[in-house]
């Protein structure tokens, strides 16, 4: 950006502080509306502004913007992200061999023992594919290009994630209501999450 090493450093220190206010923000935020897809949507659509303007402009002084909506938008996200999945698997050893205990509904029962490596595995691709993307000096069109995808698609799965989370949930609270099953629930309620998880009657995803 014309910057000299000494200057351009002091510079990160304006998109690193924005970046340190979001986070904690948005994490105070999404803990008090015990909301996640929400949020993770607004810092998504954020970051895609951030490129966006990247893209659309050769100024110095806009792209400095842009790095700092970026940074606003990016360190969020991840945090949020992990948050999700960690607050919607219950537990790591749900166990589907317990012989009082068969799956009442279509839900994602491999989740809760694979979520925190899918998460990592995922996170670590898409880094190596974002690293082989920006291989064009000095504006990195293709590598913003890339990233504005990605973050666009992390928009769209996680608004297709709120949706089929809040159909989870409402199909358990009629569960809960259905006289028929009202002998089963009890039942279960007497199993521990470590064994059934997200199953649990008294467990809701949070959206």
């Amino acid at each position: 950006m014309g910057y000299d090493s000494v200057k351009a450093q002091l510079m990160t220190v304006i998109v690193y502080g924005c970046a340190v206010v979001t986070v904690v923000f948005w994490g105070y935020t999404s803990d008090r509306t015990n909301q996640r897809s929400i949020p993770i949507m607004i810092t998504s659509l954020i970051m895609a502004t951030g490129y966006i303007t990247n893209l659309a402009t050769e100024s110095m002084k806009p792209r400095f913007f842009s790095c700092i909506l970026m940074a606003m938008g990016g360190f969020p996200v991840m945090l949020l992200q992990l948050m999700w999945m960690v607050i919607n698997t219950v537990s790591y050893t749900k166990r589907f061999d317990h012989p009082t205990y068969i799956p009442p509904g279509p839900y994602l029962c491999v989740f809760s023992a694979v979520g925190l490596a899918m998460f990592n595995i995922l996170g670590q691709l898409f880094g190596i594919a974002g690293n082989q993307s920006y291989r064009d000096p000095p504006l990195y069109t293709k590598g913003h290009l890339g990233a504005m995808a990605a973050t666009l698609l992390n928009f769209v799965v996680t608004l297709a994630c709120f949706f089929y989370l809040k159909k989870m949930n409402v199909i358990k609270r009629r569960r809960l209501e259905d006289p028929a099953c009202r002998e089963k629930v009890e039942e279960e309620r007497g199993l521990s999450y470590d064994v059934i998880g997200d199953e649990h009657p008294d467990f809701f995803f949070t959206t």
